[in-house]
């Protein structure tokens, strides 16, 4: 079989044993989102195409001096020879990566997560030197925003590398018994 790619989302699903959800995340395959989960995604992709036009965040989510960011950067490097992995990163601007999100649960929450360390330990495999992640939550009912920095750490990248290979190996045992050549 041939290497599988890992995501934070793939990981994240199988880890709540939610094995369905982590095959339609691999696979692209249409799931049911909720209602805040589909308002959520069209601020998501506001933010974005907003910055990429007009090299700021828009007014109403965030402010902060950037000076060449890049929304929506997919990164997809070799972990092992099992593994690619795979992350999109909200925004980049130089050494710094913002990772955007919305509804209840404050930026806190969100960071105490594997994403951002996954998605340092992607940006290490790629050689992008990125120092910090700010977490930046856009409460859209209270039209309110909270953000956090989380420092880009050895530790952090360890984290990561933990999750995946301890989750790793039995994703790709699944998919080979399944006959499923990703």
């Amino acid at each position: 079989m041939k290497k599988i790619r890992l995501s934070y989302s793939l990981l994240s699903c199988w880890e709540k044993g939610d094995i369905e959800g982590a095959v339609a995340t691999y696979f692209h395959t249409d799931r049911a989102i909720s209602k805040a989960m589909e308002e959520g995604k069209k601020i998501h992709e506001d933010i974005a195409t907003y910055t990429n036009e007009n090299k700021k965040f828009p007014d109403w989510f965030f402010s902060y001096d950037l000076k060449a960011p890049g929304c929506e950067k997919e990164m997809i490097v070799s972990y092992n020879e099992l593994f690619d992995l795979k992350g999109v990163y909200d925004c980049l601007d130089g050494d710094t990566l913002f990772e955007f999100k919305t509804g209840g649960a404050d930026s806190l929450e969100w960071a105490r997560t594997w994403q951002v360390p996954i998605y340092f330990l992607i940006a290490e495999l790629a050689g992008i030197p990125i120092k910090i992640g700010m977490v930046i939550r856009y409460n859209q009912k209270k039209k309110e925003t909270d953000f956090c920095v989380v420092h880009n750490t050895k530790s952090k990248r360890d984290k990561a590398r933990n999750i995946i290979d301890s989750l790793g190996p039995d994703i790709y045992t699944f998919f080979e018994s399944m006959g499923r050549n990703p």
